[in-house]
């Protein structure tokens, strides 16, 4: 399991590196039914840069993460993920404003890795209470070895965000993809012939609406709904969403607690189960909950754990796992 995000960043201009090892537990390192448990150790790098001057800032994010489990190491694997993030000011309260994401995974035992990169450029107009950022954003998900997963996104956004009070804010966003299968054939029956057939393509329409207080210690809260019309009966669904978030330092440590549930619907049940999303459902995170804690032991080295479950949709549609997370660990960082 990949539990990603430190509880507090540094955003200072500069550059900043870390380490860090834990020990980690899981009670279904398959996330299926069969409920595989086994002890582990991950091994992570995190790089980050951050560049500030009078009309850009760019932000860039490496990390690493290297994991090995003792009783199955057919699961071990390596994930590594950039994000790049800029803001130019154009004039006045105009700017321009770019992301680049890129998440990839391979496993050492399993030909089975793939790469999803995304890219969304926008313009933001900002002002002391309000700020409105709207573009466009293009993904794309490629899996060498299972075609049938490739997938293309391609679509819109637009997001608003309102400072009511100088710790709090209340944003809105909405979203609008387009979703291409490239290898993914719709068979209505077993005998249908594949001449001729159509590819799976998708339209997913989300709304988002939440608020965070950021005073000495952090709370927010979020809503989401998504409804995926699709030309593959099967896939259509629609889902609801609420996640909430606190992090907070008590008695020097700072903690992080996360609760995030989702109730979701397919338009038509079928009759056995089918594959239709990512075939890596470690990284479809629909409902958990989540308590991590960091504990500074010196300015440079502090002690880190974690302990979560989960209840997400496995590799089959409306079919659901459960797994128990524990980890702990020892960061360094520089400076």
């Amino acid at each position: 399991m990949v539990c990603t995000g430190l509880l507090f960043a540094r955003t200072n201009t500069g550059s900043s590196f870390y380490i860090k090892n834990e020990i980690t537990t899981e009670s279904n390192i398959f996330e299926d039914s069969t409920s595989t448990q086994s002890t582990g150790n991950q091994l992570w790098f995190g790089l980050s840069h951050n560049y500030l001057s009078k009309r850009q800032n760019l932000r860039l994010n490496l990390v690493s993460n290297l994991s090995h489990y003792t009783r199955h190491s057919i699961e071990s694997k390596a994930v590594n993920m950039l994000a790049v993030q800029h803001d130019y000011n154009l004039f006045n309260a105009f700017s321009l404003y770019s992301t680049i994401d890129i998440f990839n995974k391979q496993w050492y035992q399993a030909n089975n890795g793939y790469t999803s990169s995304r890219i969304n450029s926008g313009i933001n107009y900002s002002t002391k209470k309000i700020s409105t950022l709207i573009g466009g954003e293009y993904q794309c998900n490629r899996f060498p070895s299972f075609n049938y997963f490739t997938s293309d996104y391609s679509g819109l956004f637009l997001q608003v965000n309102h400072r009511y009070s100088d710790k709090n804010i209340l944003s809105i966003k909405t979203t609008w993809h387009s979703i291409r299968y490239s290898d993914r054939l719709i068979t209505f029956s077993e005998n249908s012939d594949s001449i001729g057939l159509p590819y799976q393509n998708d339209e997913l329409l989300t709304l988002q609406v939440g608020t965070e207080i950021r005073r000495k210690n952090i709370y927010g809260v979020y809503f989401r709904y998504m409804i995926n019309t699709s030309n593959n009966p099967t896939a259509s669904f629609h889902a609801a969403s609420c996640r909430l978030f606190s992090s907070q330092k008590i008695l020097g440590v700072y903690t992080q607690i996360i609760i995030e549930l989702q109730l979701k619907e397919y338009s038509e049940n079928p009759v056995q189960p089918l594959i239709f999303t990512n075939p890596d459902p470690e990284q479809n995170i629909q409902n958990q909950l989540l308590f991590g804690w960091d504990k500074p032991l010196s300015p440079h080295f502090s002690l880190q754990g974690k302990l979560a479950y989960f209840k997400n949709e496995t590799v089959y549609s409306d079919q659901f796992y459960d797994k128990w997370f524990v980890s702990i660990g020892i960061l360094y960082r520089i400076p």
